[in-house]
């Protein structure tokens, strides 16, 4: 792998201590991705969906932490323990933040909730580019999936789901 890069294998060793120290590495979101996630968790509970996304938008929106996650997502596409690390850290950075601030029995699965339209949003905008999503302006964007990540927060959750998984 350091050879193919045109680096010498020993650098890798001494900076990282093995090809695996060097793959965790490369999988360290950027600061901003935690911070944006406990940020939007301060807004007043009923504007916290327009939150989360607009934090979105905001990280993912910045060129240099797009291609950094964009690169820990398709890593973790193939490679198990890159799916890991991603889980671990998306549950350590996102979904704890998300549902620590939330009053209900049911935080996590409401966490995991939202957690579905921000990693789908995060995933048609940004990863794929699907023209259709990615085109519209971000106002929008927010106008269109805050309320939907909003029902996840504080909307009454369909059957026997208001119990928690």
């Amino acid at each position: 792998m350091a050879r193919a890069a045109d680096v010498d294998p020993t650098l890798v060793n001494y900076y990282f201590s093995s090809r695996m120290g060097l793959l965790k590495a490369a999988l360290e979101p950027p600061e901003a991705f935690g911070e944006g996630i406990a940020e939007a968790a301060k807004a007043p509970l009923g504007e916290r969906g327009q939150a989360f996304v607009e934090a979105a938008l905001c990280m993912w929106g910045d060129q240099a932490n797009a291609e950094i996650l964009s690169s820990i997502i398709l890593a973790a596409s193939h490679e198990p323990f890159a799916m890991e690390r991603l889980r671990e850290v998306f549950s350590d950075l996102a979904l704890q933040a998300v549902s620590a601030s939330l009053p209900d029995g049911a935080a996590r699965l409401r966490a995991d909730l939202v957690s579905t339209q921000l990693v789908g949003l995060a995933m048609t905008r940004y990863v794929w580019a699907i023209d259709r999503i990615a085109d519209v302006p971000g106002e929008r964007v927010v106008r269109l999936i805050g309320p939907v990540v909003q029902h996840y927060l504080t909307g009454t959750l369909g059957g026997d789901a208001s119990k928690g998984i």
